[in-house]
């Protein structure tokens, strides 16, 4: 995939998220829109960091099925924190693993898919 494939639906995602959990949960500030499209955004872009393309081991263990349960987990955690604690920095967890698994499950759909 791309980072503009990767990018586009990170934010869409985030987008979404937010949206759900604003209209039919909880009800969020306006600015975490914002916020949750750069946390998503820039989280997309980590399994790329921490493993470049141009290396051996691009598809490592950032670029495995156990990191993306690791981020859906860590997004269950976070809507868990948003929904009963509500800590002013609780969207930071999940929308950065969300982009992260965004990421992840764009990966899956290649024909390389990800590694165990």
């Amino acid at each position: 995939m791309r980072r503009r494939s990767h990018a586009l639906f990170a934010i869409a995602l985030a987008l979404g998220s937010a949206y759900a959990i604003d209209h039919y949960v909880a009800n969020l500030e306006y600015y975490i829109y914002g916020l949750a499209m750069l946390e998503a955004l820039i989280a997309s872009s980590l399994p790329d960091i921490f493993e470049p393309a141009w290396t051996n081991k691009h598809r490592g263990g950032f670029h495995s099925r156990r990191a993306l349960v690791a981020a859906l987990v860590m997004c269950a955690l976070g809507v868990y924190l948003l929904l009963n604690y509500t800590p002013i920095y609780s969207h930071v967890t999940l929308f950065v693993s969300l982009g992260y698994a965004s990421h992840l499950m764009l990966d899956a759909l290649t024909p390389a898919g990800l590694p165990r």
